[in-house]
């Protein structure tokens, strides 16, 4: 990747580490050395005992480096690299050396990552429960079925195929429209359609509330906008 980096190990602790600390830091030299260099990485240390495992292993998450270092002022105590039990020491000619295994993921300038954001499907899940209200009643299948004028309207329509859902039978408002009976949520209703929800005041949701001089589609395409869904191009130019 191009860039210098540095370790600095503080023998006798920074000054903000505690008695008998070791103090362990990572530096990007590069970031440091030139202010128009950003510089986003995440970072482990770790010390490597003479049988190869690591021991005292720290990471870091993603964090910008600029001039000032990274790391941590109570790494270890120096009581436990000069415990010879612990092998943290390589009995060398210079009296002892301590290994560091150090490993770096670079990042792109964090104010142009791309972050993942869970899409908010909670309209889709509106519109599932306005149609699995409708596609439960036989009776209302067979009228669709007598009201041929409709653009083969079917409201009784499952399109996700299954009758397993925990929220299929949560309707608790029906409209009678030209004969069709469409199931509906107060709730949704009190949110975004006053006017409907004005008319189911009072009702138990055994009770029909008629709707007259509009037809079962285009009613339920009001239904459909009231939870969440677009009204349809077509309508526009419907006679």
């Amino acid at each position: 990747h191009g860039l210098d980096w540095s370790l600095r190990l503080h023998p006798g602790g920074a000054t903000s580490a505690k008695d008998d600390m070791v103090s362990l830091y990572l530096r990007c030299k590069s970031a440091a050395d030139q202010s128009n260099i950003s510089v986003y990485a995440e970072f482990s240390l770790a010390l490597v005992r003479n049988d190869g495992q690591w021991d005292s292993h720290m990471s870091c998450p993603c964090v910008p480096f600029n001039r000032k270092r990274k790391g941590w002022p109570n790494f270890i105590s120096r009581s436990r690299i000069l415990d010879r039990g612990c092998q943290l020491l390589n009995n060398d000619c210079y009296g002892g050396t301590l290994t560091v295994l150090v490993k770096v993921q670079l990042f792109q300038d964090a104010r142009t990552l791309e972050c993942y954001i869970p899409r908010n499907d909670m309209n889709c899940k509106l519109l599932r429960l306005l149609e699995e209200a409708n596609s439960t009643d036989q009776d209302n299948r067979q009228n669709n079925n007598n009201n041929s004028n409709h653009n083969n309207y079917n409201p009784n329509h499952n399109k996700y195929g299954d009758d397993s859902s925990n929220t299929k039978n949560t309707a608790d408002v029906q409209f009678n429209v030209e004969g069709t009976t469409l199931y509906a949520h107060s709730l949704i209703l009190k949110m975004s359609a006053l006017t409907l929800a004005s008319l189911c005041e009072d009702t138990d949701r055994d009770t029909t509330i008629p709707i007259t001089g509009v037809s079962p589609h285009i009613f339920l395409c009001l239904l459909r906008y009231a939870y969440g869904d677009n009204i349809p191009e077509e309508l526009w130019t419907m006679n």
